[in-house]
């Protein structure tokens, strides 16, 4: 089990920092920052946390990358999925497909880059 915990420990600090990221902009869309700023800085920061989750994934591998960078923006994108359904009974939209899709490309062009730099060194 603890070997286990080892092998994930980069993807779960990950996802507590997105988490953590997550309730903080929630916090000042609350206390009066405006909701398009907030909307687009937390694209921005999520967006880049699974940039640097694809990255690590994609150091860890050996070739084609960007599976890697795949296999960890669908594993985090579908616990996005259920906890929005579970948390705010919210449905899908078009502009919640882009989101997705946005972290996925992400993703995906992270664990490239962290395969490529794995090869340069």
């Amino acid at each position: 089990m603890v070997n286990w915990l080892k092998k994930f420990k980069s993807g779960l600090i990950i996802t507590g920092v997105m988490i953590i990221i997550i309730t903080l902009f929630s916090l000042f869309n609350y206390l009066g920052l405006s909701y398009n700023i907030t909307k687009y800085l937390l694209l921005l920061l999520v967006g880049g946390l699974f940039f640097i989750a694809g990255f690590i994934g994609g150091k860890k591998r050996q070739n084609k990358g960007y599976i890697a960078g795949f296999k960890v923006s669908v594993i985090l994108i579908a616990s996005f999925i259920i906890l929005n359904l579970i948390l705010f009974n919210s449905s899908f939209s078009f502009k919640r497909i882009i989101y997705y899709f946005i972290l996925l490309l992400s993703s995906v062009f992270g664990s490239i880059i962290g395969i490529n730099k794995k090869a340069m060194n």
